[in-house]
């Protein structure tokens, strides 16, 4: 399975494709899944993650799951 790697704003995006077309791309901006692209019941690719476009959502979205983590000590 080749990886391929292009620029994802200021960050990195790494694309693993197999041989049926099916790929899935991870930013290195927490290992945050951008997409994950299927055949679908007609052989098109369909995309089936609600990724982002660019990473302003991610890093705003990962900084309010920090605000309201609880942390836990046993």
């Amino acid at each position: 399975m080749p990886v391929t790697k292009s620029t994802f704003g200021e960050y990195e995006l790494y694309t693993i494709k197999n041989s049926s077309g099916a790929y899935v791309r991870i930013a290195s901006l927490g290992a945050a899944v951008q997409s994950i692209v299927v055949p679908n019941r007609n052989g098109a690719p369909t995309d089936v993650v609600l990724g982002y476009d660019t990473p302003g959502p991610i890093r705003k979205s990962n900084s309010e799951c920090r605000v309201y983590a609880k942390r836990q000590r046993i």
